[in-house]
């Protein structure tokens, strides 16, 4: 491809903007690329280490692939006059940055005014959607600079969302539909892939002798409201089956359930352990009201672990008819259901398994590359 891109990315990004965006940029086929990155830096320790890991990925990846990296800006709060400064310097830097593609490409949505100045500056503009639950979870999400980004997406000349549920709902907010581009996110089956569940286990010291329920990813209020709920159905199954335990993984802030012999809890767990970790599970379950995506199900589902998901949002997308549904995810009663259904039937595990795998199989992050590069060539023509 001769078109020249820069990609713009704004750290610390959330775990799942990031890992999407980086496996895409490992894989797309640009002559010329450019990778400038904005830091937000915060004092917390955890954002510190998050933009540090963050950046050191990006650095390999521009290596690996013989890309251009370099800094346009930063902000340091409570420094005398960073306000007036940063904003100077991030203009300049930006504008050199921009010099150097015809496609520029917002991994996050901008101020409005870098619109205007790339429009001056004849460039074609690109941009990410990965959901509008903000809008859909005011409640839950009560973020009124949201707005802003509808405006960023209507003036782009193509946006990049990652389901067909996203783009009804950008078309619903006025965006054009025919600039709207659908790049799904992938799951490498070279490392998601089925393992010996018993081998699995030993590998992480897991009960051998009993049924795992297993949740993967963070959280957020969007995910610890329903799980709340299936937490409310865990206990009554304990009732029933008294050899089960669930395994929550993931960086959690909104939860408070205590770890006990029945409820294994992981923080942080290390990306390289993830197929593992999904291959020691009989089901896996994902209560969440609303998805952009929802790569866990599909990392689990190709691991051959079935799993038990809501109907909303995007989730049908990537399960398809391989997974069992919950249509009210703050029903207890249906998690309980959906659940005591698989722990009785191996059988019906073992046939999820398989339709989990091969529809793991229609997810390609070398797909979705492709996919992205033809955006490029599209908007670069227009």
């Amino acid at each position: 491809m001769s078109t020249d891109v820069v990609i713009i990315f704004s750290l610390p990004a959330s775990a799942g903007v990031f890992y999407i965006n980086l496996e895409l940029l490992k894989r797309i086929k640009i002559s010329h690329l450019t990778l400038a990155i904005t830091l937000s830096v915060k004092w917390e320790h955890y954002a510190s280490k998050l933009i540090l890991r963050e950046i050191r990925s990006l650095v390999d990846v521009s290596k690996d692939i013989g890309a251009d990296l370099i800094l346009v800006g930063s902000s340091f709060p409570r420094l005398p006059l960073q306000g007036v400064f940063r904003r100077v310097n991030l203009l300049y830097n930006f504008v050199k940055a921009v010099a150097y593609g015809d496609v520029v490409h917002f991994t996050w949505p901008w101020s409005n005014r870098y619109l205007k100045i790339l429009r001056s500056l004849d460039k074609k503009i690109i941009s990410n959607c990965y959901d509008i639950i903000p809008l859909k979870l005011p409640e839950l999400y009560p973020w009124p600079r949201f707005n802003k980004y509808i405006y960023f997406w209507k003036k782009s000349d193509a946006v990049s969302v990652l389901s067909l549920n996203t783009k009804r709902d950008l078309i619903s907010l006025g965006v054009n539909g025919e600039k709207i581009f659908i790049t799904y996110p992938g799951v490498d089956a070279q490392i998601f892939h089925p393992i010996e569940k018993i081998y699995a286990r030993r590998e992480l010291k897991l009960p051998i002798d009993k049924k795992i329920l297993l949740y993967v990813g963070s959280m957020e209020p969007k995910r610890a409201v329903p799980m709340k709920a299936f937490l409310q159905a865990y206990r009554s199954l304990l009732e029933k089956h008294r050899d089960i335990t669930l395994i929550l993984a993931g960086p959690f802030k909104y939860i408070h359930e205590r770890a006990n012999k029945n409820i294994i809890i992981l923080h942080n767990v290390p990306r390289e352990k993830l197929p593992i970790l999904y291959a020691s599970a009989d089901i896996f379950i994902f209560p969440t009201l609303y998805e952009g995506f929802g790569i866990p199900p599909l990392e689990a589902m190709a691991c051959g672990t079935p799993a038990i998901v809501p109907s909303n949002s995007s989730i049908p997308e990537v399960v398809g008819d391989a997974g069992i549904y919950v249509e009210n995810p703050l029903n207890p009663r249906e998690w309980y259901d959906r659940a005591n259904i698989l722990l009785e039937d191996e059988g019906l595990r073992n046939y999820l398994s398989k339709k989990g795998i091969m529809r793991a199989h229609d997810f390609s992050w070398d797909k979705s590359a492709e996919t992205l590069r033809e955006i490029y060539e599209t908007i670069s023509r227009r």
